[in-house]
C-alpha cells in the first residue's frame, strides 16, 4: 500500500506541483495542517485474480483540496482539472517509479467521483485503482533442446 501512496503523491505532486502534499490520516482528522493543501488517503479494498501470471490489487483513492481563504473571507478554490488532464493524458493509467520499479496505477473512470465539502472549503476526487501485482512462481528448468526419434 505504501508503493500506492508513492505513486499517487508522484502523480498529484506532477498535477499540482505548489500544493504540499498531507498523508497523515490523525493529523488529517485534527485538523493540524495549514491550507491550502492536500490530503491524499488509499486503502486497499480487495484482491482480484486476472491472469494466471497475475492479479489486480484493489484500492480505494481518496484526494481532498483544502481551500485557503481569501481576503474577502470566502475560499479560493483549488481546480481539479490538472489532475484531470494528467489522467486523461495517460488515458487513466499513471506510470509511476517506486523503489526503482515500474507501478502502473489504472484508474476506473466510473467510479471517479468529484463532490465539494458541505461548507465549501473543500473538493472531495474519489476513485477506485487497480493495480496489477505479479503473482510469484518457483524457477523451473527450461527445456532448451530437443530429442526426437
Amino acid at each position: 500500500m505504501n508503493r500506492v501512496l508513492t505513486a499517487l503523491l508522484q502523480l498529484t505532486g506532477e498535477a499540482h506541483p505548489a500544493l504540499p502534499p498531507l498523508i497523515s490520516y490523525e493529523q488529517w482528522l485534527e485538523g493540524a495542517f495549514q491550507t491550502p493543501c492536500q490530503f491524499i488517503h488509499v486503502e486497499q479494498a480487495g484482491e482480484v485474480a486476472d491472469t494466471l501470471a497475475s492479479n489486480r490489487q484493489v484500492f480505494k483513492m481518496v484526494v481532498v483540496y483544502h481551500f485557503a481563504r481569501d481576503s474577502s473571507g470566502g475560499f479560493e478554490r483549488i481546480e481539479p482539472e490538472p489532475l484531470l488532464a494528467v489522467l486523461r493524458r495517460e488515458r487513466f493509467q499513471y506510470p509511476a517509479t517506486v523503489e526503482g520499479e515500474r507501478l502502473v496505477l489504472n484508474f476506473r473512470q466510473e467510479t471517479l467521483h468529484m463532490e465539494l465539502g458541505d461548507r465549501g472549503d473543500r473538493l472531495y476526487i474519489t476513485c477506485d485503482v487497480d493495480v496489477p501485482v505479479t503473482i510469484p512462481r518457483e524457477p523451473t528448468e527450461k527445456i532448451e533442446y530437443f530429442e526426437f526419434n
